[in-house]
């Protein structure tokens, strides 16, 4: 055995993954880590659960749907099991992600310690994904899924026990790290057996319909799991939390989050989908996790640009000295993963293409080898991209058919973008000067980029009426293309041209979805 522990050990120090608890710790595992804190992630992830199992609306999930959805509660439900065991004993949080890197595979093996618990195979001739990692095999056939989700448990303890002991050669450890992570998943996962009035499952009657219970049981989860939050992280991490405002840049947020609203209701009118209350949560989800996926965004390339904004913006965070360069990636790799949560609710796919793509044309921006924005046109071809993405995204997640008309809309926006993104490159001239950054300002002086780029505006700016084409558009158009470009020529300030971007792509929306 004691051979086994140091293989797997060795095995992973050679991964990346290994290294992941020393920073999440750093920030997150804390001696002041609240109890409110700890039982706001218990909530949060028990209104992850009503939502993955359940659904507040429509069909229950399909398999492949389970399986993305269910992988990331897992995911966080083991994070925050290593969280609750540290600030309880101040050991074992490596121990314990290791532990969920080896569990995760096993879970393959749980209905056979289900069926040689409750001493039956029949009922698991059907089993699925989901039915699998939620604890509700043998439902129909059995009338509840308490006995499954027990043996579950007793399963991932004695695994998980043995697992740490491996690790850590320490009883109490073994002891804390499985009785920890069964507290949290029994908590989380299974609150219609602690609190059995909460359960949809149980509770048709009392609100009228599942779907009415399950809204109300997700609401009582967002509330309870809020407001602990509010008083434990905020208490404990807020200073440091209240200095992200430095890195805020709301009108590209804002731009970029109305094309990804813009083509969910395109999506939606298309296939016919009235707007319910069901279009209005999905929608809820798609805006606050596009928010942190451009949060995401932007700190990431705040990070690997410290030279250029100690000229151009001396009041980023970074540059202030308020966050490490490896504080802010780490800070925006949870932002990441927290929008890939609310996003996937929503669409797993849509996740995938928009936090995904954000991610990866995210990296190709900013770090090293590639560092697009340090090459003449490499920052508009991204911003551009990022552009088709957002509305591929919003397509996918309001399940439309990608089909001709829909790459012509995406080809132009991303047009669009490209041809405009470039009015960001005059504040940033000065730094971008100095750290040796080719843009039409740094190549061919300002002035001259001045004009260059008034004329690539006013192209952008008449270019929506390829899309919404009528006398009314053109004519619209063109007043929006003439003022943006004679406002950029005369302040040279991209905030002044964001503004009424949004005014244009807002007469769009309306004129494609009204």
């Amino acid at each position: 055995m004691a051979g086994l522990g140091e293989v797997l050990s060795f095995g992973m120090r050679r991964t990346a993954l290994y290294s992941i608890p020393d920073r999440v710790a750093q920030y997150l595992d804390t001696p002041r880590l609240s109890i409110a804190t700890l039982t706001g992630l218990v909530f949060g992830l028990g209104m992850m659960r009503a939502f993955l199992e359940f659904r507040l609306f429509g069909e229950p999930l399909k398999e492949p749907e389970a399986l993305a959805h269910l992988t990331l509660f897992f995911v966080a439900a083991f994070l925050a099991g290593g969280l609750l065991l540290s600030s309880l004993a101040k050991t074992g949080f490596r121990s314990v992600l290791n532990a969920m890197i080896v569990l995760w595979p096993l879970t393959v093996v749980t209905p056979l310690v289900e069926a040689l618990i409750l001493g039956s195979t029949d009922r698991y001739s059907y089993v699925t994904v989901e039915a699998l990692l939620t604890g509700r095999i043998g439902v129909e056939s059995t009338g509840g899924g308490a006995p499954a989700i027990m043996a579950q448990l007793l399963f991932f303890c004695a695994a998980g026990s043995a697992f740490v002991y491996l690790r850590s050669r320490s009883l109490r450890r073994m002891a804390l790290a499985p009785l920890a992570l069964a507290a949290l998943v029994a908590v989380s996962g299974t609150p219609g057996l602690l609190v059995p009035w909460l359960d949809p499952s149980r509770s048709a009657s009392v609100f009228g319909s599942s779907e009415t219970a399950n809204g109300a049981f997700i609401v009582y989860y967002a509330l309870v799991s809020i407001v602990c939050l509010f008083t434990g992280v905020w208490r404990d991490t807020g200073a440091k939390v209240r200095d992200i405002r430095f890195a805020v840049r709301p009108w590209p947020t804002i731009v970029y989050g109305f094309i990804l609203l813009l083509a969910f209701a395109f999506a939606l009118k298309r296939a016919g989908t009235p707007a319910d209350a069901a279009v209005a949560v999905n929608a809820a989800l798609l805006s606050v996790g596009w928010c942190l996926t451009w949060q995401l965004v932007v700190m990431s390339n705040d990070a690997f640009d410290v030279d250029i904004d100690r000229v151009a913006h001396p009041r980023r965070p970074v540059v202030m000295g308020l966050f490490s360069k490896e504080e802010y990636l780490d800070l925006a790799a949870l932002l990441g993963g927290l929008a890939l949560m609310l996003i996937s609710m929503v669409s797993p796919l849509s996740a995938l293409v928009v936090v995904g793509g954000a991610i990866a044309l995210s990296v190709a921006y900013s770090a090293p080898p590639l560092a697009l924005k340090r090459r003449l046109f490499g920052a508009p071809t991204v911003m551009a991209l990022a552009a088709g993405i957002v509305a591929l995204g919003g397509v996918t997640a309001g399940g439309g058919r990608v089909d001709g008309r829909s790459w012509a809309i995406g080809a132009v926006l991303v047009l669009i973008f490209a041809l405009g993104v470039v009015t960001k490159d005059a504040r940033d001239e000065e730094g971008d000067a100095r750290a040796g950054a080719r843009t039409l300002f740094t190549v061919y002086g300002r002035k001259r980029g001045l004009r260059i780029t008034g004329w690539l505006v006013f192209a952008s700016a008449l270019l929506p009426v390829l899309i919404v084409w009528s006398p009314l558009a053109f004519a619209v158009c063109a007043v929006f293309a003439v003022t943006t470009a004679l406002t950029f020529r005369r302040t040279g300030d991209m905030r002044l041209v964001f503004p009424l971007y949004f005014a244009e792509m807002v007469f769009v929306g309306i004129k494609l979805v009204g």
